[in-house]
């Protein structure tokens, strides 16, 4: 199983962004690709609507890019009948700024510590493909603030870098969004076990750092 923890801690962004290659010392390397990257978003929630159980709800306030909620019954026809959909939602701000509110955080942990990332780890669970795309792409575009905890050959790690091949395959979407530039430093990392992924008891897994 695989959890999400989002967490908006500077000293754990620069530590995945050194990792990316990505300079975050003018503030715009975090804001400007979010913004460049609005209608991929949009596609990755249109993709979860049309094909995998979920659907468009009204948004919380006009700050929001889009909401989704699980559709209980599409989610069960069809697919895997005795699973249960997540009742949590998937939301996502127009401005990436708004990750990083104080006032919001309990929102934004409600969404991306809620059992419906944990799907991601499932290839069996609905959407469960798109669910890891869109994670993937979120982690692209905002250095270390989306890690993966999961347990590899016994040893508890956390992922800040998507698959070496999920990088090149939607190389396209990403560049248009990073720069040609800033993706192949995020493929040369991904590329690289030790950079896309920290072993906890590693001297770069201080907890600081980490949560």
């Amino acid at each position: 199983m695989m959890d999400v923890n989002f967490s908006t801690d500077m000293r754990r962004i620069h530590l995945w962004a050194r990792r990316m290659g990505v300079d975050l010392r003018e503030p715009k390397q975090l804001t400007d690709p979010y913004l460049w990257s609005q209608c991929h978003l949009q596609a990755f929630a249109d993709r979860l609507v049309d094909f995998h159980g979920f659907r468009h709800a009204d948004v919380s306030d006009k700050r929001m890019l889009f909401a989704l909620v699980c559709d209980p019954y599409a989610w069960r026809v069809g697919r895997v009948p005795t699973s249960t959909p997540p009742r949590r939602r998937i939301e996502l701000p127009i401005q990436a700024s708004s990750l990083f509110s104080p006032d919001r955080r309990r929102q934004w942990e409600s969404v991306f510590h809620s059992p419906l990332w944990n799907s991601i780890g499932d290839t069996n669970v609905p959407g469960s493909n798109t669910v890891r795309d869109l994670l993937n792409f979120l982690q692209c575009l905002l250095p270390g603030m989306f890690v993966i905890a999961e347990v590899q050959n016994g040893c508890p790690t956390q992922r800040g870098i998507p698959p070496f091949t999920w990088v090149l395959e939607y190389k396209e979407i990403l560049v248009s969004c990073l720069g040609l530039d800033r993706y192949e430093a995020l493929s040369k990392a991904a590329s690289d076990s030790q950079r896309a992924t920290i072993t906890i008891d590693s001297p770069d897994a201080s907890t600081s750092e980490l949560n």
